[in-house]
């Protein structure tokens, strides 16, 4: 079963468990929808975006789960990726890995 995945702040992923759901970090947040990876792309968003942060969590999702809020979108480059339009409820996580960038295993996705 395909899995898609998102890169979150530690903090954000306990405050997530409290609540419930997940509504993405200030970038998902102000573009209007969580920002998400297919397996291939998980490595460059991560060096790109995360390279020098500490205390995060890579969630794993199964696609089939997300389908109706999942959209399959251009990025600037014209790279198609997975944009979620709804909060995330914690029950559609099904994995969250402590996650370094720099030293993670990406062929283990």
């Amino acid at each position: 079963m395909p899995y898609i995945y998102h890169i979150a702040d530690y903090t954000a992923w306990e405050k997530a468990k409290q609540q419930g759901f997940y509504l993405g970090n200030q970038r998902d947040q102000k573009d209007g929808f969580i920002h998400m990876s297919l397996p291939s792309q998980v490595k460059t968003t991560a060096l790109k975006y995360y390279a020098n942060t500490s205390h995060l969590v890579l969630f794993k999702m199964k696609e089939s789960g997300l389908k109706d809020h999942l959209k399959w979108e251009p990025n600037s480059k014209g790279v198609i990726f997975p944009h979620y339009y709804k909060k995330l409820e914690i029950q559609d996580i099904e994995e969250a890995l402590p996650f370094f960038p720099q030293t993670f295993d990406y062929t283990s996705l």
